[in-house]
């Protein structure tokens, strides 16, 4: 009927167990679905062997009359009769709560694909860049869309002319991140390969430099200050047990990240909103304290956007020692000098409670443009020794995202070190 020779299907299309095969086709994975003429979407499938077409129930075929007392109405159209039919869920909901909408691999499937028809838990939907509706509406009434149909919008237009500016690609892909960590996959070693479509739209604006292991060469100290987000219920945040980043990109962690420092915040006076160029949801920052040497990365495949094998980052800055004290909050800790007073805070990278017995050093990335008390804050990374040394420069890994006052003085003494 439509006219379609090819249908493509991951698991027949790309050799299974062979992983040389496999990181050249995931590689593809994005052109084939942004190519597609449409993509078919098993929402609430729980797995392959569930299916697309489930078993419909009663409620589809439902219909309660009312009494209507005009038998023969003034507008000349005849008897009337009304009915009551049961309310599905809208695009949103179906797609909120829906088995794939959880899956890691299917984000960069929907983000790229022109049109898609979607086969829900109670309605099938059309999703296209005009409309998201579904079976049971009009033509011309379409569902709430969401965000991610927001980012089809920004990359799969027309006219590839259209500039967006650098500041509103930082914002979209904090939203990126904070959207696929709170997905789940069966590998974590999947992580890049199936974040690589979406990577890839933001790469060919060529306005946000290198990919760094899920972070942008533009504004990459900003990139460097994201947090393990504590607050969703029944999430969990752990380190991957197998290497598949370095401790200082957010994709080391499984489980939920943000990073409000690359999100645009808005400007709310009376009459209007405003939103601005300026990055820094939760408070702007004025200038850069961290200096980035070299960022050394080395991926798989023919891209830098694939798997990582090994990345490293040489910086000259401030490193103090600290304490990590009680803990205020969920995944919150008081930052404490030697004699037990707080100068800050940090937010934990994992579940895990801090091991007291470690030394631990906090490292300024940028300063704060608000002050606390007339203090001068700091957005810092805090850092415990890590067990590899290069080139003979102190090692660390990061653990942590900290908020500090300046305990380190006017003139303090700058170091070479590396980060894991």
């Amino acid at each position: 009927m439509l006219g379609v020779r090819y249908l493509w299907i991951d698991a027949l299309c790309i050799v299974q167990n062979d992983r040389e095969d496999w990181v050249h086709e995931a590689s593809l994975i994005g052109t084939v679905y942004s190519r597609a003429l449409f993509t078919i979407s098993a929402d609430a499938s729980k797995d392959t062997s569930t299916g697309i077409l489930l078993e419909r129930s009663s409620r589809h075929n439902t219909s309660v009359a009312l009494p209507w007392p005009l038998d023969e109405p003034e507008d000349g159209l005849g008897p009337m009769s009304l009915h009551v039919i049961p309310d599905f869920k809208n695009f949103k909901e179906e797609l909120a709560t829906s088995p794939l909408a959880q899956r890691g691999w299917t984000f960069q499937e929907r983000a790229l694909s022109a049109r898609i028809v979607h086969f829900g838990s109670e309605l099938c939907y059309w999703e296209c860049k005009e409309a998201c509706i579904g079976e049971n509406e009009e033509i011309g009434k379409y569902s709430i869309q969401d965000e991610l149909f927001h980012l089809k919008d920004m990359f799969l237009s027309f006219d590839s002319k259209i500039e967006i500016p650098t500041s509103k690609l930082h914002d979209k892909w904090a939203w990126v991140m904070s959207q696929f960590s709170s997905r789940h996959l069966t590998k974590g070693s999947d992580f890049f390969p199936a974040l690589e479509g979406v990577a890839s739209l933001f790469a060919n604006k060529n306005k946000l430099g290198n990919y760094l292991c899920g972070l942008w060469e533009d504004e990459f100290l900003r990139h460097l200050l994201w947090l393990s987000d504590h607050s969703p219920s029944g999430s969990t945040r752990n380190r991957s047990t197998a290497y598949r980043a370095p401790s200082w990109s957010w994709a080391a962690i499984e489980g939920p990240v943000h990073n409000p420092a690359i999100k645009i915040p808005l400007q709310i006076s009376r009459g209007c909103t405003i939103i601005t160029e300026e990055l820094g949801y939760d408070g702007l920052l004025s200038h850069e304290v961290l200096k980035i040497r070299q960022v050394r990365v080395e991926t798989e495949g023919s891209t830098n956007l694939g798997p990582v094998i090994e990345a490293i980052i040489q910086a000259t800055g401030i490193f103090h020692s600290i304490k990590v004290g009680l803990q205020f909050g969920k995944g919150v800790f008081g930052l404490e000098l030697v004699d037990r007073r707080v100068v800050g805070i940090v937010i934990w990278d994992t579940d895990l409670v801090p091991d007291r017995s470690v030394p631990y050093w906090v490292c300024p990335v940028m300063q704060r443009k608000d002050s606390e008390n007339g203090q001068v804050l700091f957005e810092c990374l805090v850092i415990r020794a890590s067990g590899v040394n290069y080139s003979g420069e102190l090692t660390f890994e990061r653990v942590g995202k900290g908020r500090m006052t300046n305990v380190w003085g006017e003139h303090p003494v700058l170091h070479d070190f590396t980060i894991v």
